[in-house]
């Protein structure tokens, strides 16, 4: 027979999809309890997407929780493990998991406690649930693993999902607007979308908007051409490579005066230099726009000036 595959609508994530579909899903058919899995990976790298079609893949009813929406033990277990795990086939997505509570986090150990029995026995005040591995799958998602309970990682087999480069968003997009099919463009508009895949959705919705304008308009709207994203990027104020508006302010402060320190950059700016540091110079500095000296003073790179020398007047 034929097996279904969920995950061919998802672009990349090559390798953590073989692993997946060739490995650990077929082996859970087969009887043997998919592991407790904890994705992780930077926003926007799809790991809900990636956790939805691994339930999908499973067969079996599910459902994605926010895990800052669980407030207490006593509300997690009456809703979700008395009401969805006990004596049913069922997969429990947790996204952000690092935001579980303390206390729930202690009832996940003694739930997903490995054993020979393939499940554990988990009480909580008067009630009691049997989870058995083989019916119930975990499923964690975090942006932010150093937060998460460390006996919680260790009881997960811990999967990291890669950032996508540019051709992967240029096929994201080209999935959600066949509109652009020139791959130079696509990779033109690709590359403002700073490598994340919910931005290159976003984009494409915002694409589509542009496109039934045209059609409002009188013109042909089958086609989204080097012109037309011109245009695009003028009217919804796009910068090269996707850069912010803050960001932008300290590359323009950096250019102005060619070597700055942390200190002056987080005054003119009106940020704590941690803030600068850690969040507004990160992209940057990633995308080799700018660099740090042995003095700590920052400067642009040869990229950096490339980029400050073709913004438009």
């Amino acid at each position: 027979m034929m097996k279904q595959d969920h995950f061919k609508d998802m672009i990349g994530q090559t390798a953590v999809k073989r692993l997946l579909s060739e490995e650990l899903i077929p082996a859970h058919h087969g009887g043997c309890p998919l592991p407790h899995i904890l994705l992780i990976a930077p926003k926007g790298c799809g790991k809900t997407e990636m956790a939805r079609c691994i339930a999908r893949s499973l067969g079996k009813a599910g459902k994605i929780y926010n895990s800052g929406g669980i407030k207490n033990a006593d509300q997690f277990f009456e809703n979700i493990v008395i009401e969805k795990l006990h004596d049913q086939d069922f997969t429990a997505v947790f996204d952000e998991c690092h935001l579980l509570p303390k206390k729930v986090q202690g009832l996940l150990l003694t739930m997903l406690n490995p054993n020979k029995e393939k499940g554990n026995m988990v009480t909580h005040g008067d009630y009691e649930a049997w989870i058995d591995f083989r019916r119930q799958s975990f499923i964690f998602a975090t942006t932010d693993p150093q937060l998460v309970d460390k006996a919680l990682k260790d009881r997960c087999k811990v999967i990291e999902l890669e950032e996508y480069v540019q051709d992967e968003i240029a096929d994201i997009v080209a999935l959600h607007c066949d509109a652009v099919s020139d791959r130079t463009l696509l990779l033109d508009i690709a590359s403002v979308c700073r490598g994340n895949a919910r931005s290159a959705v976003t984009l494409s919705e915002d694409l589509a908007r542009f496109l039934a304008k045209k059609k409002v308009m009188g013109e042909d709207h089958s086609v989204f051409d080097a012109t037309d994203w011109d245009k695009f990027k003028f009217n919804y104020s796009i910068l090269p490579l996707g850069i912010s508006r803050k960001e932008m302010q300290v590359l323009k402060l950096i250019h102005e005066e060619q070597v700055i320190s942390l200190g002056d950059i987080a005054f003119r700016v009106g940020d704590p230099p941690s803030v600068v540091r850690l969040e507004t110079e990160a992209y940057l500095r990633k995308r080799e726009l700018i660099c740090i000296d042995d003095q700590s003073k920052r400067l642009l790179t040869a990229k950096g000036k490339l980029v400050m020398d073709n913004l438009p007047a």
